[in-house]
């Protein structure tokens, strides 16, 4: 039967007219998340329930082909179906377990391997390349909006310092897209340094980037930066004066990085440094200023971990 327009049809009529006239496009069935599918075969190959299907973690960190995931302890009989199920739905050939953060001077990641065998992988970031092994040196995915903003900060004739340079978090964003004079990149972990040494090469910036390996508070000259990275936490303050040290006589800028409570991490942060130049009888021929800021992420409940751009000058230069 040829339905009535609408306009000429009332009452019961109409709703039958309504009801039973076909729409003349069809809806879309919405794309199901990672998530959704790997959820779906936990339940249909694993036999998950809808408990255990809750507690299956919606985030995880990928790194190029190795997948490193949060598994808990209550899903321990089952964590190498999970683990399959993550592994081939998004494409990794290795999965790990993280049980703790990062652990001890040498940032030892706290990581356990699940599946597969070849942990080695190269992870692509805002055009560099990051080759390394998640199973024996960390690799912050949190950090990503950092390294993104410091990757454009240097100057051309700039020398900057990578204090705490690892595989090459901050160091190679820089020299890749700021392009600047020199980088001396510092690392205390042989094996995180010998990867940094790789990345070097894999990024084509062995001109621009001179790595050190060891403690950067003997390995660095004194006197040569016109930018320092302090990207590092927990026990950076043994290493403050040296920073202000590394800098060039007439001050530069140290991109500290530091972990405190909400609402007051930047001001306790600023007075750290404060308080390490009036220790080290620094402030007596320089002076710090806070350019810009930036919070990180969260740390935990009630704290975060910010960036604070300090720019130090001599004071002669200051007058």
């Amino acid at each position: 039967m040829k339905a009535l327009p609408i306009s000429k049809v009332s009452g019961s009529r109409a709703l039958d007219v309504i009801t039973r006239t076909k729409p003349n496009f069809k809806l879309k069935k919405p794309l199901q998340t990672p998530f959704e599918e790997i959820s779906k075969r936990c339940q249909e190959d694993h036999g998950l329930g809808p408990k255990e299907l809750a507690r299956l973690p919606h985030k995880w960190e990928l790194f190029g082909e190795v997948l490193v995931l949060k598994l808990p302890q209550s899903l321990k009989v089952q964590w190498s179906k999970i683990a399959s199920t993550y592994a081939e739905v998004l494409g990794a050939k290795a999965i790990l377990r993280r049980y703790d953060k990062v652990r001890g001077t040498y940032r030892k990641p706290g990581v356990e391997l699940l599946i597969g065998t070849d942990t080695e992988t190269t992870h692509l970031e805002n055009k560099v390349r990051f080759r390394f092994d998640p199973l024996r040196v960390m690799f912050s995915s949190g950090n990503i909006d950092e390294r993104m903003r410091i990757s454009t900060m240097a100057r051309p004739n700039d020398t900057v310092v990578d204090m705490f340079a690892g595989i090459g978090y901050f160091c190679l964003p820089i020299a890749v897209h700021s392009r600047p004079s020199k980088v001396v990149a510092c690392e205390l972990n042989s094996v995180a340094y010998d990867y940094l040494i790789e990345n070097i090469e894999l990024n084509h910036v062995s001109k621009i980037v001179q790595p050190l390996l060891g403690d950067n508070r003997k390995a660095i000259p004194e006197g040569i930066a016109d930018r320092v990275v302090m990207g590092y936490l927990r026990t950076e303050h043994r290493h403050r004066e040296a920073a202000f040290n590394i800098l060039k006589p007439t001050g530069g800028v140290i991109h500290f990085h530091d972990v405190g409570f909400k609402g007051s991490a930047v001001e306790s942060a600023f007075k750290k440094i404060e308080e390490s130049m009036t220790r080290s009888g620094y402030d007596k021929r320089s002076q710090a200023e806070l350019i810009s800021y930036y919070k990180i992420k969260s740390y935990g409940p009630k704290l975060v971990h910010v960036v604070l751009d300090v720019e130090i000058r001599s004071c002669s230069e200051s007058v």
